[in-house]
């Protein structure tokens, strides 16, 4: 991914990340299935980053809730892969729930690969093909 995108990522959903901070998941302009992408991305980097998260712990807490509170309506817009039990426990230690275009979000946080099972099992395949 070329510098100008990562920049554009990251501008875009450091914004979001920021208004979900700020506002909380009902106070925020974002639907459910936005919702459910910071979610992705927050675990990851959270499981990727020693623990270093890009949202409080409590703002995590609170988009968790808000997912299983507005769950059908996650599912419809598309993010039929949510896990009410992560969601109830406050986790996203599953990252492979995640789809791959939420791992490549995260690694523009990271500032590196992402390591996750997912995506070392890719990297073998591709590398293999």
């Amino acid at each position: 991914m070329d510098q100008k995108l990562q920049n554009q990522i990251y501008r875009k959903w450091s914004k979001d990340f920021k208004d979900l901070t700020e506002h909380g998941p009902d106070g925020s302009h974002l639907s459910p299935r936005g919702a459910a992408g910071l979610y992705a991305v927050a675990s990851i980097v959270y499981h990727q980053n020693n623990g270093n998260p890009v949202i409080p712990d409590p703002v995590f807490d609170k988009l968790c809730d808000w997912l299983i509170e507005h769950f059908d309506e996650c599912v419809a817009d598309g993010a039929g892969l949510l896990d009410r039990e992560l969601l109830a426990c406050h986790s996203g230690h599953d990252t492979r729930i995640f789809v791959k275009p939420y791992h490549d979000i995260a690694e523009v946080f990271l500032r590196h690969s992402c390591c996750c099972i997912r995506c070392k099992d890719e990297h073998k395949q591709t590398r293999t093909v």
